[in-house]
């Protein structure tokens, strides 16, 4: 102990390599140990949330959003983590960092204006991610404009597919409102165009029957969320009035459930001598 603390009072340089040297070591042990249990925060989190998901009934898809939510929060705290531990270290070996923060900030401003873009549909898709606003699957609309399937979606970019077959790529940071028609569920809703001479009476009594039929199918039943519901007169017009027929469904089955609905109303106003308005 006095040979090192006669060499430390020789060479007072050496006494400030170690000091420096084990706050730099010091240093490194806090952030790879903060790095580890932030690792191990995001694996909890993301097993308990697949666990949810699961036992709610979610599809897989809806675990690998979250799984991409949560390792992108994990390795960008970790690299912050890391850039701050390269910077602090290199501060206790007595290095000058103002130059190096102040070059890192112009160069981060230019950055920031050359990839504001980028910058903004990766926010964007941040959060459609985090808030679950849409999943794989869903029928959309975008901006009121643009609707289809969604095939797959991204921190970039959302991809939907119309009508038409087209497949269109939009990215996250254009979009500004979203309408999800499949959301959980839907409703089927049909209307149905009458003269004003029809028989009110009559024509409750043969969709009543129509609705009663359909929710009995076996066929129909499991895509129903609710009963059928005969809403009666919606709307009037110059020539003719609206009724509507209208239930709640699966999220995908709207479509496929007004379309029977149709075809069954047709066949039981033309058994019944009930005429529809005409084109």
């Amino acid at each position: 102990m006095e040979q090192i603390s006669t060499l430390l009072t020789r060479y007072p340089w050496l006494n400030t390599l170690i000091d420096r040297g084990l706050r730099v070591i010091l240093i490194i042990a806090v952030v790879l140990v903060c790095a580890k249990l932030i690792h191990l925060i995001s694996l909890q989190i993301l097993a308990f949330a697949k666990k949810a998901h699961r036992e709610n009934g979610h599809g897989r898809e809806r675990e690998k959003r979250i799984e991409t939510v949560v390792k992108l929060v994990d390795t960008s705290l970790r690299v912050i983590l890391f850039g701050a531990a390269i910077l602090m270290g290199l501060r206790e070996l007595g290095l000058d960092i103002t130059p190096l923060l102040t070059g890192a900030g112009i160069a981060g401003v230019a950055l920031g204006f050359g990839a504001q873009s980028l910058v903004k549909d990766t926010i964007a898709g941040f959060f459609l991610l985090v808030e679950d606003q849409i999943r794989i699957g869903d029928v959309i609309k975008l901006n009121n404009l643009l609707s289809g399937t969604v095939e797959r979606m991204e921190l970039r970019v959302i991809a939907i597919r119309d009508g038409d077959g087209t497949l269109h790529i939009v990215p996250n940071g254009e979009i500004k409102s979203v309408s999800n028609m499949t959301y959980d569920f839907a409703c089927a809703v049909v209307d149905l165009p009458f003269t004003y001479q029809v028989d009110l009476k009559r024509l409750s009594e043969v969709l009543e029957k129509v609705a009663c039929e359909f929710e009995e199918d076996p066929k129909w039943k499991m895509q129903l969320r609710s009963r059928v519901e005969v809403l009666g007169v919606t709307k009037f017009e110059h020539t003719h009035m609206t009724v509507e027929i209208s239930a709640k469904t699966e999220p995908h089955s709207k479509w496929s459930v007004a379309r029977e609905l149709r075809k069954r109303v047709k066949f039981a106003l033309d058994e019944a001598g009930v005429e529809q308005v005409r084109a």
